[in-house]
């Protein structure tokens, strides 16, 4: 990961603190990108330790997703009519987050 991505990344969360970060499994780099994203995340830790304390959030957790349901949607019928302005990498990058959010909900 280049280092004006990281900086990108760090700051993306220090301004919005997520609670989760997904990695899309699909490859092997995705290992890789989950390392680079724990390392960003450490290096807040160890340099913005109010991160922790100004937010409910503290450690953000780095999940992988699986992107298969994702990768049928972005091309489908409803992903056109949802957000038919958008790229499809856009469309499955929005499915990955719903279908994680869901997941839970749909196991017995």
């Amino acid at each position: 990961m280049q280092v004006k991505d990281a900086e990108r990344i760090r700051d993306f969360i220090l301004e919005h603190r997520p609670h989760v970060v997904l990695v899309g499994a699909t490859n092997l780099h995705c290992k890789q990108l989950h390392g680079d994203l724990r390392a960003i995340m450490d290096h807040i830790l160890e340099h913005h330790p109010q991160f922790i304390t100004r937010s409910d959030v503290g450690d953000v957790d780095i999940v992988y997703a699986d992107e298969t349901l994702a990768a049928l949607w972005q091309t489908s019928a409803a992903a056109q009519q949802d957000m038919g302005d958008q790229p499809p990498l856009v469309r499955r990058a929005v499915s990955v987050e719903l279908l994680h959010q869901t997941t839970p909900a749909c196991v017995p």
